[in-house]
C-alpha cells in the first residue's frame, strides 16, 4: 500500500511538472517564426502569453505569426499587448535593429482641418536583409493619417538585429504622433 502511495504521488509530481520541463521560451517562439513556421510560433507564443501576460515580445511575436498563418481575427489583441520598441533586445538576440531611421509621416490637410491628434502604432517587420516587410496597423487615426504613417514606416533605414554573428528579421512596434499645435 505504501508503494503505491509512493508511486502515485511521483507520478502527480511528474504529471505536473512535465508542462514546465516542456515549455518553450520566447525565443523559440521567436526562432519558429523567423523560420517561417507560422502556425507553431502562434500556439508557443499563445502558450507563453497565457503564462506571462506581460511578455511584450511574446506578443509582438504572437500577433504578426498569426497574420502570417492566416488567422489575423485576433492579431490586433496581441500587439495592443505587446509593446517592444525597435532598440530594445529581443530574447535570444546578440544584438538589437542599430541605425534605426524613420522618416517623419506627412500631416495631410483632411487631418489639419478636424484638428485629428493621437498616435498611429504600426507592428514592422524589419528583415534580415535590411528592408521593410509586413506593416500592420495596430493603432489608427482617421483622417489619411494612418495611410501617411505607414508611407513613411516604408522608408525606415536600419542595421537588422543580429543572432550569432548573422542578421534576423526582427518585428516591433513603430509609432507616430500627431499633434495639431
Amino acid at each position: 500500500m505504501q508503494k503505491v502511495r509512493y508511486f502515485l504521488l511521483a507520478f502527480g509530481l511528474l504529471f505536473l511538472a512535465a508542462p514546465a520541463l516542456c515549455q518553450s521560451t520566447t525565443a523559440d517562439g521567436i526562432a519558429m517564426y523567423r523560420a517561417s513556421r507560422y502556425d507553431e510560433a502562434a500556439t508557443t507564443l499563445r502558450s507563453i502569453t497565457s503564462v506571462d501576460k506581460k511578455d511584450r515580445f511574446a506578443w509582438v511575436y504572437l500577433g504578426a505569426s498569426l497574420i502570417k498563418a492566416g488567422h489575423a481575427r485576433n492579431a490586433v489583441t496581441a500587439f495592443r499587448k505587446g509593446r517592444a520598441k525597435v532598440e530594445e533586445l529581443v530574447p535570444g538576440d546578440d544584438a538589437p535593429v542599430t541605425n534605426f531611421s524613420k522618416p517623419r509621416p506627412r500631416y495631410t490637410e483632411m487631418g489639419r482641418q478636424n484638428l485629428t491628434s493621437g498616435i498611429v502604432r504600426l507592428a514592422v517587420e524589419l528583415t534580415d536583409d535590411g528592408k521593410i516587410g509586413s506593416i500592420w496597423p495596430v493603432d489608427t487615426l482617421p483622417d489619411g493619417l494612418t495611410e501617411q504613417s505607414i508611407a513613411a514606416a516604408r522608408s525606415i533605414i536600419f542595421t537588422p538585429a543580429q543572432k550569432n554573428g548573422k542578421p534576423v528579421t526582427t518585428v516591433a512596434i513603430v509609432e507616430y504622433t500627431f499633434d495639431v499645435r
